[in-house]
C-alpha cells in the first residue's frame, strides 16, 4: 500500500511462511529491509529512510508477535535508494513492487 507501512492482507501468507521458516530453525538470524518506490519527491532522504524502516518494523512486531525473538530480526530501510524500476517511468506495478519488503538471511 502506497505510503503505508501497513502491509497488504496478500501478503500475510508470505509473513505466515516466514515465521514458520524461523520457528523450525531457531539458529535462523535475518534481516528486514524496506524500500520506497520515489513518487514522494517531497520527502527527504532521511524521513524516506525513516518510513522504509517503518514498513521493515511492521514486518518484524508480526513475527514477534507470534513468538520469534526479536535478537535474531535486524530492520533495515533504504528509502529510494534500491528500486527495481524508475520512479516516474514505470507502469503501476512496477511502481508497487519498488514498494517493497525484502528479507535477507544473516545466519543459519
Amino acid at each position: 500500500m502506497g505510503g503505508s507501512v501497513k502491509y497488504l492482507a496478500r501478503s500475510v501468507p508470505a509473513m505466515n511462511n516466514l515465521y514458520k521458516l524461523l520457528k523450525k530453525n531457531p539458529k535462523l538470524k535475518i534481516k528486514i529491509i524496506g524500500h520506497s518506490n520515489g513518487r514522494n519527491g517531497n520527502e527527504s532522504d532521511e524521513s524516506n529512510v525513516k518510513f522504509t524502516l517503518g514498513r521493515a518494523n511492521t514486518i518484524k512486531m508480526f513475527l514477534i508477535k507470534q513468538g520469534i525473538d526479536s535478537n535474531r530480526i535486524e530492520i533495515d530501510g533504504k528509502g529510494d535508494s534500491e528500486m527495481l524500476f524508475d520512479s516516474f517511468k514505470g507502469t503501476p506495478a512496477e511502481q508497487e513492487q519498488n514498494r517493497r519488503v525484502e528479507v535477507m538471511v544473516l545466519e543459519f
